[in-house]
């Protein structure tokens, strides 16, 4: 059942044992922009602290290797009942409130292109954030992806925005940024002993799937995000610091 005030499939995102402080602060910014949205955790040990109510934990057993990342991760997907839904990692941050009905509408797309027959193919990824922040250019323009317009909208409820399909010679087809998976293009790429970067190599081969195409979105996002934590490092917190709690902010800072 579709609710106005949340997003229509589940929402996930990794964490691992060293980054306990990170996922505490994640889920406090989260929790302030998506009160009413169920997070689902997928880590190891339990966390120390109280999770708030939308928070469900689930541990994938002992932290090991990091190339076991995505063995730990395809175990778990391979038998939860979810066929499509969100997925990312905790070390980015929202600083702006997500657009849930924005959302709502790519998963649709996902979800209608996996049920219809005639299909020519299945979308099994759409990016919801901007794939190209850094670079000071369009997606179209980026020296990072190969993409095809597939259409613009103009003056549209979530103001202007473009979708495109990556074609074959595009890179980053996979990513750990928040995108909409279809769980089987996922786990296709999501074979056993791959780090997250070594699961991202595979994209070239990912971009030339028969089967499934890639979607992204450039102009207007679904999702504002900035990198929080890299390397034991808390980043960018001019634009996420001022939305944690008073209690998490002092325990942490």
């Amino acid at each position: 059942m579709k609710n106005n005030n949340s997003i229509n499939i589940p929402f996930y995102v990794s964490t691992n044992d060293k980054h306990i402080e990170c996922l505490r602060a994640f889920i406090d910014v989260f929790k302030y922009f998506l009160p009413n949205q169920e997070l689902r955790i997928l880590g190891y040990k339990q966390p120390d602290f109280v999770l708030p109510k939308n928070c469900i934990f689930i541990s994938m057993g002992t932290q090991g290797d990091v190339k076991e990342w995505s063995t730990d991760l395809r175990n778990y997907f391979t038998n939860c009942s979810d066929k499509i839904f969100i997925y990312g990692t905790e070390d980015t941050f929202f600083y702006k409130k997500p657009s849930i009905d924005f959302i709502n509408y790519l998963s649709d797309l996902v979800i209608k292109s996996d049920e219809l027959a005639e299909m020519p193919y299945k979308i099994g990824r759409i990016n919801l954030v901007d794939a190209t922040e850094g670079d000071n250019c369009s997606l179209a323009e980026s020296p990072h992806y190969e993409v095809d317009l597939l259409r613009h909208y103009r003056d549209h409820k979530w103001g202007s925005w473009s979708l495109y399909c990556q074609n074959k010679a595009s890179n980053y087809s996979l990513t750990t940024q928040f995108s909409v998976w279809n769980k089987d293009f996922l786990l296709k790429y999501l074979v056993d002993n791959l780090s997250p970067w070594d699961f991202e190599r595979q994209s070239f081969k990912a971009a030339n799937d028969e089967k499934y195409k890639v979607f992204m979105v450039d102009n207007n996002f679904p999702i504002y995000k900035k990198e929080g934590y890299s390397l034991g490092t808390w980043t960018n917190k001019k634009y996420w610091l001022h939305f944690l709690s008073d209690e998490v902010k002092n325990d942490l800072f």
